[in-house]
């Protein structure tokens, strides 16, 4: 793994870029419209079509920007896609 989209908002998105980081991992944020400058970003983000947590629900949005960006992993986060086997396939 060398660089990682981190497919979460908030806090749970600055957590897994803080361990990221840590690691000395690579890492791309992603926000929706709406989320733009919501929080402190730590890192190089990307914008989601869509606003609120349906954004954040794209799946192939999120593997669309993985791709985009050059990212060879995915982290879903909590809930939204983490549960979802679906998801976790298309990966």
């Amino acid at each position: 793994m060398r660089r990682l989209l981190i497919a979460n908002r908030a806090d749970a998105a600055l957590r897994v870029a803080r361990a990221a980081a840590d690691r000395g991992l690579d890492f791309v944020l992603v926000h929706a419209e709406d989320d733009r400058g919501a929080w402190t970003r730590s890192g190089p983000a990307r914008a989601l079509k869509g606003h609120g947590p349906a954004a954040y629900h794209d799946a192939a949005q999120l593997i669309e920007a993985a791709r985009a960006t050059g990212c060879d992993a995915l982290h879903p986060g909590w809930g939204f896609l983490s549960e979802r086997a679906d998801f976790a396939a298309s990966c």
